[in-house]
């Protein structure tokens, strides 16, 4: 399935629809002119926001500017539960964002279009607000709103993911980058030549290769090792496969190149990953046996 264009279903005029709760985020890739708010409450998982590919875990908040392409792959069996918020940017007319009181907010906004992952020390307020969307009506559900964005712009610690302009996704060649995309989510377990991929995007391999690094900001295969060591991560605190059988997998084809490409994005051995994931979740537990 290719990344599909997603409308904001508008309810008796009102300009944001919040407490979408998901007990799987496993909504496919996919778009739509509105910002969103995603609070993973429970679980882990491979996502995709625009360039940029990680894992996401349970407290992680994130804010999806518009047009942004983004998958978060739910996967049922791990109990992954996930609250999703989208809302219109002129949700408080189309003037406000001009205020000067809004210029925090602006910048916000901003700077979501290359999604946005929040500290999680505001998750626990961000979520509390956010759960009482659903019982408020009228004014105080636009104040819990722009009390959760307010928190947002504040958070200085806040990370810009993707590299790439949105903008470019969005160009007459749009759907070739979501077929380019969705053939990467379904044969990243194996070899994928440049040209075998070029022909997907119906391109020969330098124009291809010229057209990916200009939309996307990347070469088509550091976005396809970035692509293959989130998953990596994913098996290495999630099952009891030895790294051999990760690495290939996730389609490498050597240790050495598993290893090298895993340093590169992760800045630590897989071995040492899984340790340190270990350690947090052994500490966790503690804390929580200790309360």
């Amino acid at each position: 399935m290719t990344p599909f264009f997603q409308s904001l279903p508008v309810i008796d005029e009102e300009k944001f629809l919040p407490g979408i709760t998901s007990s799987t985020p496993g909504i496919p890739p996919h778009y739509h002119h509105d910002l969103e708010i995603v609070l993973i409450k429970e679980g882990k998982g491979n996502y995709f926001i625009g360039n940029h590919v990680d894992v996401y875990r349970s407290g992680d908040i994130f804010l999806i500017g518009t047009n942004v392409p983004h998958a978060f792959e739910g996967l049922s069996e791990t109990g992954t539960k996930a609250i999703s918020v989208q809302f219109k940017s002129d949700f408080l007319g189309k003037d406000f964002i001009d205020l000067p009181e809004t210029s925090q907010i602006k910048t916000l906004f901003n700077r979501a279009k290359s999604g946005l992952k929040l500290s999680k020390s505001i998750y626990p307020d961000v979520l509390r607000l956010v759960q009482d969307f659903k019982s408020q009506t009228g004014f105080n559900r636009i104040i819990s709103l722009c009390t959760c964005l307010n928190m947002m712009a504040s958070d200085d610690g806040s990370q810009m993911l993707s590299t790439a302009d949105p903008n470019n996704y969005y160009s007459r060649n749009r759907n070739t980058i979501e077929r380019v995309f969705q053939y990467t989510h379904d044969n990243f377990d194996r070899v994928i030549t440049l040209e075998e991929i070029a022909a997907v995007a119906n391109m020969s391999i330098p124009t291809f290769c010229e057209y990916f690094k200009r939309t996307v900001q990347k070469t088509y295969i550091e976005f396809l090792n970035q692509f293959r060591i989130s998953f990596a991560c994913k098996l290495l605190v999630e099952s009891e496969m030895s790294v051999r059988e990760i690495y290939l997998k996730c389609g490498f084809n050597t240790p050495a190149n598993f290893n090298k490409q895993f340093l590169k994005y992760k800045r630590m051995s897989p071995s040492r990953y899984k340790k340190e994931f270990e350690a947090v979740s052994k500490q966790k537990s503690n804390m929580n046996y200790a309360a």
